[in-house]
């Protein structure tokens, strides 16, 4: 947790004392008594990271400014701060799923509406679409054709075997990226180099071959769109393929 964003810079932790109290700083137990030992203002050098044991987090402050919660460190939470700009109220929520204004609302978790149809030829087929939040959301790709629209923030689309025929309406090539499972059904990406050779560009899109499934007339093809968007405007920044999801 020390570094949390595996930036190379030490992260800022609210904490428990063993007292009861509560403190904001780098954390290390170095003189071998209950609790945490917080040194406010330090860096990552004044401490030896080796005697260090953390015994329960409030709040994480990562270098990058991101903030969140960690319970036992099983539960993840996101810490959202609501500022009121008449009198500079600040008020601290956790685990929250909407705002409610006085002149309407603010989703804080991505909203999904599901869509069943019935064909002779084809059977059932499910459709999701996917509203993500004015935040930095991950979506996570399934069997079902998806249609993800991200909304604001730097979103993050993951894809792994048997991911169906997506689509995301509003892929922002500065911030937004896809995370690919190496390999995935059965295909030779294995970076982003790799990836990036699999897009042909379409009337509709840049489309990303994700390879195939099934075999004879069981054969699927996976595939994901990127609405508006050229092949020639993505880069190897756009891609995320690490080994295992």
């Amino acid at each position: 947790m020390v570094d949390g964003a595996q930036d190379g810079n030490p992260d800022v932790i609210q904490t428990f004392e063993s007292d009861g109290t509560t403190g904001h700083g780098y954390y290390a137990n170095i003189d071998g008594a209950a609790g945490v030992d917080i040194f406010e203002g330090s860096s990552d050098d004044n401490f030896d990271s080796d005697n260090m044991t953390l015994e329960k987090v409030l709040q994480v402050t990562e270098s990058d400014g991101s903030k969140f919660l960690i319970y036992d460190a099983h539960e993840v939470l996101d810490v959202y701060k609501v500022t009121n700009t008449s009198t500079n109220d600040v008020d601290t929520v956790i685990g929250v799923e909407e705002f409610e204004f006085s002149d309407g609302t603010m989703e804080l978790g991505i909203q999904t509406k599901q869509t069943i149809t019935f064909s002779i030829e084809t059977g059932l087929t499910e459709l999701n679409n996917m509203l993500g939040t004015a935040f930095s959301d991950e979506f996570t790709s399934d069997s079902s054709s998806e249609i993800f629209t991200g909304g604001a923030g730097a979103d993050v689309i993951t894809l792994g075997d048997g991911s169906g025929t997506d689509r995301i309406t509003d892929f922002d090539i500065s911030t937004d990226k896809l995370e690919i499972v190496q390999n995935v059904n059965d295909t030779a990406i294995t970076g982003a180099s790799s990836a990036l050779s699999r897009i042909t560009d379409t009337s509709d899109g840049a489309l990303v071959n994700l390879g195939y499934s099934g075999t004879g007339s069981e054969q699927v093809q996976h595939t994901i769109l990127l609405e508006g968007v050229s092949k020639d405007s993505l880069s190897s920044d756009n891609f995320l393929v690490p080994e295992i999801l």
